[in-house]
């Protein structure tokens, strides 16, 4: 299996250039942020301006808080609102929130159309490590 690898950027207010590396991994342009409704309300409409900017079209969708996102339907919530938006390999996804979130997320990127890409871009720097690096395979 080829390894893959990526940066993990860490910085106060680093949210505000997601768009920088959201748009090496998103040729359609269409990227679509799932997030849970605390992190939303704190850092949704900052990502979300940060992608805008860089070009990308973004859509949100939230999944419930904690253990509940980590459940066959929240990710077949991800899954249907992919397919309903119409977005294809060369979409991406982006994970905004803690350890639920992003493993959710990052789950329905790897099972969708085969696989898109993900970032993981939980708020806390602590988590950004171990967010990432879950991601990829060994």
């Amino acid at each position: 299996m080829k390894r893959a690898s990526a940066p993990i950027l860490i910085g106060r207010g680093i949210s505000r250039h997601a768009g920088v590396w959201a748009a090496g991994a998103c040729p359609s342009r269409r990227i679509l942020l799932v997030s849970e409704p605390a992190v939303w309300r704190l850092h949704g409409a900052q990502v979300r301006a940060a992608l805008r900017r860089a070009g990308l079209k973004t859509e949100a969708y939230l999944l419930p808080r904690g253990g509940k996102a980590k459940t066959w339907a929240a990710v077949s919530g991800i899954l249907n609102r992919l397919i309903r938006l119409g977005l294809g390999r060369d979409s991406a996804l982006a994970a905004l929130g803690g350890g639920a979130v992003t493993d959710a997320a990052g789950f329905a990127a790897a099972i969708y159309m085969r696989g898109i890409p993900c970032s993981a871009c939980p708020p806390r720097c602590w988590g950004r490590p171990t967010a990432e690096s879950a991601a990829r395979p060994e």
